[in-house]
Formats: structure tokens, sequence, C-alpha cells
């Protein structure tokens, strides 16, 4: 340890590490904010950008919709409360109401099929 402290360093002792003919050229690079350096990264991620569309657009139709319907919160008609489902397209047809059962009858199996496949593929295999 006290050779260290002894040695006396000499301009002889160091070299540039690049070769002779080659110009030393210092890069500086312009500093930028936080919100700068994210909105940069953030830009470049496409997947990133149409999540904050679809949200913006989500975000607005909040906003905008409930203008755009004529009842509001309060308006409740208490005759209508025990009507059954009408579609007004297939009354045309001979179907006028949804019942329950045809209902259940129809989305049932369906909707255990899908249950049953996500269940299995959720599963580990053995």
């Amino acid at each position: 340890m006290s050779e260290i402290k002894n040695h006396e360093f000499h301009d002889d002792d160091f070299e540039f590490a690049h070769a002779e003919g080659e110009k030393l050229i210092d890069k500086t690079y312009k500093s930028t904010s936080y919100w700068k350096d994210v909105w940069g990264n953030f830009s470049k991620n496409k997947g990133a950008l149409i999540g904050a569309v679809i949200i913006c657009i989500i975000i607005l139709f909040a906003l905008i919709g409930p203008s755009l319907n004529e009842h509001t919160y309060k308006s409740i008609n208490h005759g209508h409360e025990y009507l059954v489902p009408r579609i007004p397209g297939l009354e045309k047809i001979g179907i006028a109401t949804i019942s329950s059962s045809a209902w259940s009858t129809v989305w049932s199996p369906v909707l255990s099929a899908a249950g049953s496949i996500s269940i299995c593929s959720v599963l580990p295999r053995s």
C-alpha cells in the first residue's frame, strides 16, 4: 500500500485508447424532462397508444351518453315494471317476446359449455 501512495504519475504513464489519426468527439445529448421522456417511450408502444385511444373513447361515451338520453336517473315509468321484454324487429315475424324459459333453453347449454371449456383450459394437465 505504501508503494501506491508514494508513486508519482508522469504524462508518459497514460495513453489514449483511440487510434493515432482518429478524432475524439464528445457527444452531448439534449436533456429532456421526465414527462417528455415518458411520452417518447409511450408513443413508440403501439399497443399502449391503441389502449389509450380506446379508454378515451369509453370516457367520452360515459360523459356524453347520458345527455343523449331523454330519461334522467330519477325517471321511472312504474306502468312498465312488469311488462315482458319485446324486440320490435322480431314482432313482424311472429316472435313477440323473449320469455325466461326460452332464454334459459337457448343460452344455458351454450354458457355451461363455454364455462367447462374455460375451466379445462386453466387446469394443469397431468
